[in-house]
């Protein structure tokens, strides 16, 4: 409890860590329940963090933000709707470099085509 309020960043660097250690790999051993959980939590957690950091004084680092967009766009397990939930949480525009993870497969066949 004490470390946490000295460090403020540490619960939104554990959602990080859980969305980057998750056996996404393995997707036959993740449930679909269990997939949307994570995605629930990390959505909750990403609109606290933009409440935290809209404060007038915070003692978060405000690239933590742009990290959970991050992660959570490039997770394999997501679907591109969640991403997209996620990066509407955060408030924040989506970076220029990650937006082809907001196509859905059907939209890069048809273009391919």
């Amino acid at each position: 409890m004490r470390y946490s309020r000295k460090c403020p960043e540490r619960p939104f660097e554990n959602y990080i860590s859980m969305m980057i250690k998750f056996p996404w790999s393995t997707p036959e051993i993740i449930t679909t329940m269990q997939r949307d959980h994570l995605y629930e939590y990390y959505k909750l957690a990403t609109a606290t963090l933009r409440f935290h950091l809209n404060k007038p004084y915070h003692q978060i680092n405000n690239t933590l933000m742009m990290r959970m967009v991050r992660t959570a766009l490039v997770c394999p397990g997501l679907t591109v709707n969640q991403k997209k939930g996620i990066l509407t949480s955060s408030e924040i525009p989506c970076p220029e470099d990650l937006t082809h993870y907001l196509e859905s497969p059907l939209d890069e066949q048809s273009s391919s085509q």
